[in-house]
C-alpha cells in the first residue's frame, strides 16, 4: 500500500472510530443521568424493579462490547488499536513533516510545537507515542474486553476467572478511548475536539409525567 493510500485509510478510520466512541460516550452520559434522576427521587430509588436490573445489564453489556470493538486486532476490524498499530509500524507515513504540512505555511512553526506535544520534543514521528498509547489502551480496557469475550459476545464454558468489570472499570476504559480519539483525530487531521459529548436536545422531559395513564380502563 502506498503512503498516500495508507494515510487516506487512516483518516477514514479515525472518522469511523470517532463516531463509534462518541456514541459510547453519549450512552454513558444517558445511563448515569438516569441513575442521578433515580437517586434524587426517594420513592423511585426505594422501589425495586426488574427494570433497573435490565437497564444495568444492558448498559454493562453494550459498553463492554463497544470497548471490545476498539481493541480488536484482526485484519477486518476498524479499531483504535489497529489505527495506533499503523502509526507505530509505519512511522514514515505519520511523521512530523506530514503533520506540519496540515498547517498553512505561516503557521508551520505552530505545527511543530503541536507535534512536540503529541509525539515528544523533537520526535520525528508518532512511533513511540503510539506504542505507549497501545499499552495504556490495553491496560485500561483488558477487563471489559475479557468480560465481553467470555460472557457477552458468547458464553464461554471456561467461566470468568478474572471477574466482571466494575462501573469504574467501564468508566476508565471509555475515558481512555475518548482521550485517544481526540488525540489522534488531531494528529491525523489537525482537528481539535474539546469534548466528545455533543449538545443533545432535552431528552429528560419524558420523565416529568407518568408513563402509565391510570385513568384509562384496561380491558
Amino acid at each position: 500500500m502506498t503512503v498516500d493510500k495508507r494515510r487516506e485509510r487512516a483518516r477514514e478510520w479515525i472518522d469511523t472510530i470517532y463516531s463509534e466512541v462518541q456514541n459510547t460516550v453519549v450512552d454513558n452520559h444517558i445511563f448515569w443521568e438516569v441513575q442521578r434522576i433515580r437517586s434524587s427521587n426517594p420513592r423511585l430509588s426505594e422501589t425495586g424493579s426488574v427494570f433497573w436490573q435490565w437497564m444495568i445489564q444492558a448498559f454493562a453489556h453494550s459498553t463492554a462490547i463497544a470497548i471490545r470493538r476498539q481493541v480488536k486486532k484482526d485484519d477486518q476490524s476498524v479499531s483504535l488499536h489497529r489505527l495506533l498499530a499503523e502509526m507505530r509500524d509505519f512511522p514514515d507515513v505519520f511523521d512530523r513533516a506530514y503533520f506540519v504540512s496540515l498547517y498553512r505555511p505561516e503557521l508551520r512553526s505552530r505545527g511543530n510545537v503541536q507535534f512536540d506535544r503529541l509525539a515528544g520534543d523533537g520526535a520525528p514521528d508518532l512511533r513511540q507515542a503510539a506504542g505507549r498509547d497501545i499499552e495504556e489502551l490495553s491496560r485500561q480496557t483488558h477487563t471489559a474486553e475479557y468480560y465481553a469475550d467470555r460472557r457477552v459476545a458468547h458464553y464461554d464454558s471456561r467461566g470468568l476467572d478474572r471477574g466482571a468489570p466494575t462501573f469504574d472499570d467501564l468508566k476508565s476504559a471509555v475515558t481512555c478511548l475518548g482521550g485517544l480519539v481526540k488525540k489522534y483525530r488531531f494528529a491525523l487531521k489537525s482537528e481539535t475536539v474539546l469534548d466528545l459529548m455533543p449538545a443533545l436536545p432535552d431528552w429528560t422531559h419524558i420523565f416529568t409525567f407518568p408513563w402509565i395513564d391510570n385513568s384509562q380502563t384496561v380491558v
